[in-house]
């Protein structure tokens, strides 16, 4: 996101001027061009309110093999016969999602199927576009959801690897920068 324009020359003048660089006789008419130019910069580019969020939906899968608590109906059964309770968990993480009203949100443990269609649903409902990445050989991945309306793709998603683990970059440009 461009926040505003100040030139690279500028940010080393004002660099020179905080550190005390002399620039000779002109010093002062310096220092107040560069608050002027500041300024107007500012006044032309108001600052952009961005709102990001992060949630690990927990993975249905991941839940019921580990037993937990959050993502079990009865997590104390045995082995093989936990069921996993998103069917009842997912209207309140919706609520969640859309009381924050996030311009970007980035998801953990999204798992393809149910998981998956869920938050895709909502993030089409919110006017947002959901970008998925798969773990290789597991269940779950991780996601990026962005207002659509707000931002625009720089290049296409791209998938970073490290063994069995998957990170993504999504590039952005803010509009109405």
């Amino acid at each position: 996101v461009r926040l505003g324009r100040v030139s690279h020359e500028h940010c080393v003048e004002q660099s020179r001027l905080s550190a005390g660089v002399s620039h000779g006789p002109d010093d002062a008419a310096f220092a107040e061009q560069v608050r002027g130019v500041r300024m107007a910069e500012a006044a032309a580019d108001p600052p952009v309110r961005l709102r990001v969020g992060q949630l690990n939906v927990l993975s249905p899968t991941y839940a019921v093999k580990w037993g937990e608590r959050e993502g079990c109906i009865d997590r104390t059964a045995p082995d093989g016969e936990r069921e996993s309770n998103w069917p009842r968990r997912w209207p309140a993480l919706r609520r969640v999602l859309e009381c924050a009203e996030w311009d970007v949100v980035t998801f953990q443990e999204l798992e393809e199927g149910p998981v998956l269609t869920d938050v895709d649903a909502f993030a089409r409902d919110a006017g947002m576009e959901l970008v998925f990445w798969r773990h290789p050989g597991r269940a779950d991945g991780v996601g990026v959801a962005f207002r659509s309306r707000a931002f625009e793709r720089v290049r296409a998603p791209r998938a970073l690897v490290f063994g069995a683990v998957v990170s993504g970059v999504l590039e952005l440009v803010h509009r109405a920068s």
